[in-house]
């Protein structure tokens, strides 16, 4: 019984600072859910709920970016299987070049000494997409 207390008190506390940091949080003193245990499962509930549906849409936003991804990897991994004879020569086309530069993984330690600005996550794919036009369009452009 110690233990679940313990966690619903650690549930309590994580709700409350979630309704704050977004603004619309009021306090409630715990002596309030002693004498409705309801109210206090109702708010349990109810934080749940809504930081599934959170997790849920950075899920959702996560597999968006990958499917996206998917279709230039897929393009660029025909084009090196078509034309992977032409590595060879000197006059190697920008696309099978484009089309080896989706593969590299770069290793990058740079550390910014700012604050990244926020995109939207659509204008993230945008980018995304615009990186690789020339892959994803499988022709010059």
């Amino acid at each position: 019984m110690c233990h679940s207390l313990t966690l619903l008190l650690s549930l309590h506390n994580r709700v409350l600072l979630l309704q704050v940091s977004v603004g619309s949080g009021r306090k409630i003193e715990r002596n309030v859910y002693s004498t409705h245990q309801s109210l206090f499962l109702q708010h349990a509930l109810s934080w749940l709920v809504i930081n599934s549906m959170r997790v849920d849409g950075i899920q959702f936003d996560l597999l968006c970016e990958q499917n996206v991804c998917n279709v230039w990897r897929k393009r660029a991994f025909a084009s090196l299987c078509r034309e992977y004879t032409a590595m060879d020569s000197t006059n190697i086309s920008s696309q099978l070049i484009a089309s080896l530069q989706v593969f590299r993984e770069r290793v990058d330690f740079v550390i910014e000494n700012s604050v990244p600005e926020t995109l939207k996550y659509s204008q993230k794919i945008v980018q995304l997409m615009d990186t690789n036009r020339l892959v994803r369009l499988g022709r010059s452009v």
